[in-house]
């Protein structure tokens, strides 16, 4: 008997950062090879590298546990595009290991404000996939405090007490690591949520952008 799996919106804030206003970022330009062309080239890196090890980490952790957890495959990816200097390149650092190692061509990449207002109902690509999110703090959650108009707190079906902290960047030890949104319905457009802690551990090898112009 297998077991069925269950499609799921699975969300995660970027990993750790740089400090902003920083010591100098490291300066590209930096090359993404994708798995469906074009390939995409950003100004600069901005993630820690304890945060860059973490997403390679995430490369394969996050699948794995997708799997343990009995959820439908990703498919899609909605993250914030890197290729605008005024917005932040993390996000896509955060997840590139991942989309790279599972070569999922689906990519959205857009701005905050866009994400907010997608529909809920569109968000999974169909009933076999899930979809994964990574975006920074203040569209997920809010700047200083939780504000429920945000993609966390419009998503949510029932009271949003578990989403009173904000969303951890790994590798740092937090609850609020991964969220797993599950059970969409139209009549109230919500989704079923349970939230995991964030995986800490690090690694050392996978796959990464090459310096120099794409």
């Amino acid at each position: 008997m297998t077991n069925t799996l269950t499609p799921a919106v699975i969300v995660i804030r970027h990993f750790e950062d740089l400090p902003d206003p920083p010591p100098a970022w490291p300066q590209g330009p930096f090359c993404y090879k994708m798995p469906n062309p074009p390939d995409i080239a950003v100004p600069w890196r901005r993630l820690h590298p304890d945060g860059i090890k973490a997403s390679l980490n995430y490369g394969t952790a996050l699948p794995a546990l997708i799997q343990k957890l009995n959820l439908c495959p990703v498919s899609r990816v909605f993250t914030q595009d890197p290729r605008n200097p005024d917005q932040t390149q993390n996000p896509f650092d955060t997840v590139y290991p991942f989309l790279f190692n599972l070569q999922i061509k689906d990519v959205q990449l857009t701005d905050g404000k866009t994400l907010v207002k997608v529909a809920h109902s569109t968000l999974l690509p169909d009933a076999s996939h899930s979809t994964l999110i990574c975006w920074d703090r203040q569209t997920l959650w809010g700047n200083k405090q939780f504000d429920p108009s945000l993609l966390l707190g419009k998503m949510i079906r029932g009271g949003t007490s578990s989403l009173n902290a904000p969303p951890v960047k790994a590798p740092t030890p937090g609850n609020q690591g991964i969220y797993v949104f599950t059970n969409y319905r139209s009549a109230d457009d919500k989704f079923d949520l349970v939230i995991h802690p964030t995986i800490t551990d690090l690694a050392d090898a996978g796959p990464q952008p090459a310096k120099g112009p794409c």
